[in-house]
């Protein structure tokens, strides 16, 4: 797996501008769970679809395929919570952890598989 610092740099940029233009639209006291939740979400996400590279070229497909999929359910589930009234911080937290957990557990497995 090789990392490149260039686009790391630059998922970490976007990042931060999607949890800046998050801020305006989040009047919840907890905002800075919310919004530390979309960064480290927005992080991951584009991390996979810049950043990262399998050793194996037969893996970047697949890295990046899932790494997008997972970054648009990121993001809808992000505006989802902020189009509710109040946001009940335990299931914001259960769905971006969990969504996060299974992406994590995706790439991991996918980095360590042996194609033959």
């Amino acid at each position: 797996m090789k990392i490149n610092r260039f686009t790391s740099a630059l998922a970490i940029l976007i990042a931060g501008l999607f949890t800046f233009y998050i801020s305006y639209y989040t009047t919840e006291k907890n905002s800075l769970f919310v919004l530390g939740g979309a960064f480290i979400s927005a992080l991951l996400t584009l991390s996979g679809i810049t950043s990262i590279t399998a050793e194996d070229g037969r893996k970047n497909l697949p890295i990046k395929l899932i790494a997008s999929f997972f970054f648009v359910i990121s993001i809808f589930s992000q505006f989802l919570f902020l189009s509710l009234s109040e946001i009940i911080i335990q299931t914001y937290a259960f769905i971006t952890l969990g969504t996060l957990s299974i992406y994590i557990l995706i790439m991991y497995f996918l980095l360590k598989a042996d194609l033959k």
